[in-house]
């Protein structure tokens, strides 16, 4: 141990008195793992942000599916042979999932007053496929569409203008509208895009069922987002195409979307890839001069290591006594590369680079990787030993009787 401190108080003694020969190379290492390192944390940072974007995205893969007319010959297209046409369909080829979706108003009752309430009435399994969740209260059960009271779930904005500052349990509010009804807050979730505008939740049956003016309802076809095996996702987005284009003699828009977070992965990972194979490049090119300097400066220092050879020293001291000047120099280097890059990242809303002030509800701005701090300060380690490989095979060669005449 004592023999290791000792090689790197030799080699931090060696690089004061040598610093202006040695400045220039640290400059430029320092240079490449700042970059190499903001890269890598950059490169990690941004798959958080899509790894959150994911979660409300599906999981793979998952699509949106939308079906509609293409010649409706009445004013209010009847829907329900598309609708049966698809469940026949998930059933056919066993889809893992499908959940109904579509916006509507619900006239509610706030305070006395009627309120426009933008509602989205979804299947039960909606919150499993879109990734949704309640801040209090739960999400709709299975057989809660047999409820003569209609369940809701409301946001924040809505709870306070029901009359409610916080959660304290289910109760009930009026709806207006073509069929007046009574409905059942079970929940309320957070305003993801901080609007301040009153929004809720309704199972889709029960809206149709309870609220629903019968003239829309009846020409009403949802959004349906749908899993599907990624295996098979190609070939079951082209049947789904084709199979329902036509339905019944009657011909269809289909329309067909990925919505999860295709490819992205790959694309991360090959920018990584190719930055960092800039940066490892840029430190090659440092690691050249660092040789060149150290062996400029182990001519000069052949009479020192000749005495010190010759009283005593063994070649492995002189090996890494020599090796270990480049492998401290990068390495203080790349600590001063990764400080910047940390200070710069830290101060610097990647959210806001990304989005700017319509960033997507729910993002949490993503904290600095320690593993890109660990790959750049590992990289110039190695860069500072492979440097220092040749001088020190050179100070090891150095015979003592040459070297004291030298």
């Amino acid at each position: 141990m004592s023999g290791i401190l000792g090689a790197l108080v030799e080699a931090w003694d060696e690089l004061r008195v040598h610093k202006l020969r040695v400045l220039l190379s640290l400059v430029g290492v320092a240079v490449s793992v700042m970059a190499m390192t903001s890269v890598t944390a950059a490169g990690e940072m941004m798959q958080r942000v899509n790894e959150q974007l994911s979660a409300g995205q599906g999981r793979p893969a998952t699509f949106q599916l939308y079906l509609y007319p293409q010649m409706a010959t009445e004013e209010i297209p009847d829907l329900r042979p598309a609708a049966a046409a698809f469940d026949e369909f998930v059933d056919r080829y066993q889809v893992e999932g499908a959940a109904r979706s579509t916006y509507a108003t619900l006239p509610v009752v706030t305070n006395g007053f009627l309120t426009d309430v933008g509602t989205q009435a979804v299947d039960q399994t909606w919150a499993e496929v879109a990734g949704v969740e309640v801040a209090a209260g739960r999400w709709f059960a299975r057989d809660d569409d047999q409820m003569l009271s209609p369940p809701i779930i409301v946001n924040d904005v809505l709870l306070q203008m029901l009359g409610h500052e916080t959660w304290t349990g289910p109760f009930t509010v009026d709806i207006q509208g073509a069929r007046p009804t009574t409905a059942t807050v079970i929940g309320t979730y957070p305003d993801p895009w901080q609007s301040g505008m009153p929004e809720s939740y309704m199972l889709y049956d029960s809206y149709v069922t309870w609220v629903g003016d019968p003239n829309e309802v009846e020409g009403m076809f949802p959004d349906i987002r749908i899993w599907i095996d990624p295996s098979l996702a190609d070939e079951l987005q082209h049947r789904l195409t084709t199979e329902l284009s036509v339905i019944d003699g009657q011909s269809y828009y289909v329309d067909v979307w990925r919505m999860d977070a295709f490819g992205t992965e790959d694309y991360l990972a090959t920018f990584r890839l190719v930055v960092t194979g800039v940066g490892l490049l840029i430190l090659g090119l440092s690691a050249l001069n660092l040789v060149n300097i150290a062996i400029v400066t182990l001519r000069q220092r052949i009479r020192e290591i000749g005495v010190r050879r010759a009283l005593g020293a063994t070649s492995r001291r002189v090996f890494f006594a020599v090796m270990l000047e480049s492998v401290v120099a990068t390495a203080l280097a790349g600590l001063i590369g990764v400080v910047i890059s940390v200070v710069v990242l830290r101060n610097i809303s990647l959210l806001e680079l990304l989005y700017g002030e319509w960033r997507p509800p729910g993002l949490v701005e993503p904290g600095y990787p320690a593993s890109a701090a660990v790959i750049g300060l590992v990289a110039s380690v190695a860069v500072g030993a492979l440097a220092g490989l040749v001088p020190a095979i050179m100070a090891v060669r150095i015979r003592p009787i040459e070297a004291i005449r030298y």
